[in-house]
């Protein structure tokens, strides 16, 4: 809906920006901010797990430890970030060559890093994905005009308190 103008402004996951880069290619100029606070200043951070299993032999454990190791290492990570939109994985990532060297070609990728200190998980609860995505939907429902705002938060709230009566039998 961005790049086709239909919304001036949205909030997404950093790992979006490629989405917004080829759909708004030619048709505009955009950048991004960080995300709009109000009094908590609270920004949501995320990210996907890397893990051991503890059921793994000692050989495996010694691998995975190894291979986790190389994974979130300052030169690698900055890597990742680099090649994916995300952000590395350690701070000492940002003093590598590769970080220092994209963020002068591209200040951009360093608007994220301004709301670290401000970050906050996602609720710890086996139910959260599915709430996202009634969260999503009323927006996206609402934004659409496929309902009016009232409708949709009565509807969201009525699914988010079945999700959660689930969650806390």
């Amino acid at each position: 809906m961005f790049g086709q103008g239909t919304v001036l402004m949205y909030i997404d996951t950093i790992a979006g920006r490629t989405y917004v880069e080829q759909s708004a290619k030619g048709k505009f100029q955009w950048s991004w901010a960080p995300v709009p606070v109000w009094k908590t200043r609270n920004v949501p951070f995320a990210g996907t797990d890397v893990i051991m299993f503890s059921t793994a032999k000692e050989e495996e454990k010694r691998a995975a430890w190894e291979f986790m190791k190389y994974l979130i290492s300052p030169e690698v990570t900055a890597y990742w970030a680099v090649n994916t939109g995300y952000l590395p994985v350690r701070r000492s990532a940002l003093q590598t060559t590769i970080w220092k060297q994209a963020a002068k070609a591209d200040p951009l990728i360093e608007i994220p890093l301004q709301q670290i200190d401000n970050a906050k998980m996602d609720p710890q609860l086996s139910v959260w994905t599915e709430i996202r995505n009634v969260v999503s939907t009323m927006f996206n429902d609402f934004i659409n005009g496929k309902v009016d705002m009232e409708t949709a938060i009565k509807k969201a709230d009525a699914e988010i308190k079945k999700y959660l009566a689930e969650e806390y039998k």
